[in-house]
Order: C-alpha cells, then structure tokens, then sequence
C-alpha cells in the first residue's frame, strides 16, 4: 500500500467512525465525531489549497470544517440535521478527491531497467517510433546495454523507476527528467520541439554499485 491509498483508508476508517458516532447522542460521542471528521478532511484541504479546480471543493467544503471546529468546543452545533448532513456531504468530497488521485497514480507507468552489475553513469530512454522496441509490450521493462540508450517506440508522461543490476541487487539513481529534441528554430526564433516528439528522451544517473 502506497502513501495516497495509506491517506485514502484513513480517511475512510475516519468517516466511517465519524457518521457511526453522529448517530449515537452524548457530548463526548459528538466531539470525537468532529474529531474523526476532521482527520478525514485534513488531507483534502491540504490538496484544495492547490489552485486547481480542487480549490473550489475546498470552499465548498471548508463550511463543514468550520461546523466540525465549533462542534469541539459546543457539541450541540453538530445536534442539527442538516449540519450533518453537510458533513457527510464534505466526506464524500474528500473521498473522491483522494480516490481519484489513488486512480491516476496506478495509471502511471512503472518502468524497471535491467543494468549490468559494474554499470555506472546515465540511462538514456530516447522515443523512437520507427526503429525503438515495444517497452509497452515489454510491461515497461528493459536490458540496459553498457552505452547507457535504449531506443522506444512508447513511453509515458506519467512513471515511477525501478533500476536492477542483472544479479537482482537494487541500484541507486536520481531521475533527471526529459529533455525535447534539438529541432530547427522557425525564422521568428521561436521551435516547435516537443518532449512528445521522436528524440525526446528519458535521462536518470545511475550511481556506482557498491
């Protein structure tokens, strides 16, 4: 289990708490059920102060925030049902929130390269749609030879790295991001290279085993 599915059943345990104590009465039962709310929205506050569209479910929601804050210090502000209702409503925002972020991530590729055991230096994944190999087909897996280029047909925007030596041992490396191909400036000075173009290429610095 990763980070965001980690935050995504904490949040869930903590709604699920939450809405079962709103049903029960007592002072006590109310505040921690303000309490469990508020663990569960934490994390979706935290992702609406990005300005994106989550900004505006942030202030949407940011309402229940407030309710479940004042219900910590006077339980009956929560006793109304409409209170709860909107409560619950701001979990079902937090949820879909986290859980869509959990979908996008498991959409990423995963890709594992494969290097000889003495391999140090820089891997270098360069799109090529003509004469590269299916990395695709190949479950995002390749033989890194000793020049550090592997030539592919596909590759993706969205990925997280694995780098084996071929005896198993994981290795160290740090991602160093992609860079456009050199293409012809236009007369204006202005170029139409894109990191979506043939040429672009994936770069990590693999450091020596050891």
């Amino acid at each position: 289990m990763d980070r965001l599915e980690t935050i995504l059943a904490v949040q869930t345990a903590a709604a699920v708490a939450s809405v079962w104590l709103l049903r029960r009465r007592g002072r006590r039962r109310t505040r921690l059920a303000a309490l469990a709310a508020l663990v569960c929205l934490a994390p979706f506050l935290l992702l609406a102060a990005l300005p994106t569209l989550l900004t505006f479910l942030g202030l949407a929601a940011l309402p229940g925030v407030l309710v479940c804050v004042a219900a910590l210090i006077r339980p009956a502000v929560l006793s109304s049902r409409s209170a709860r209702g909107y409560v619950v409503a701001c979990f079902a925002m937090a949820l879909f929130t986290t859980g869509a972020f959990v979908a996008g991530e498991h959409q990423c590729a995963s890709f594992t390269f494969v290097v000889p055991d003495d391999f140090a230096g820089e891997i270098r994944l360069v799109k090529d749609r003509t004469s590269g190999i299916d990395l695709r087909g190949a479950g995002w897996r390749a033989a890194i030879p000793p020049s550090g280029e592997v030539r592919a047909r596909n590759d993706y925007p969205c990925y997280s790295t694995v780098v084996l030596s071929a005896s198993g041992a994981p290795r160290r490396f740090r991602d160093l991001g992609i860079t456009a191909p050199d293409m012809p400036r236009n007369p204006d000075g202005t170029s139409h290279s894109s990191t979506a173009m043939d040429g672009a290429t994936h770069r990590w610095a693999v450091e020596p085993a050891g």
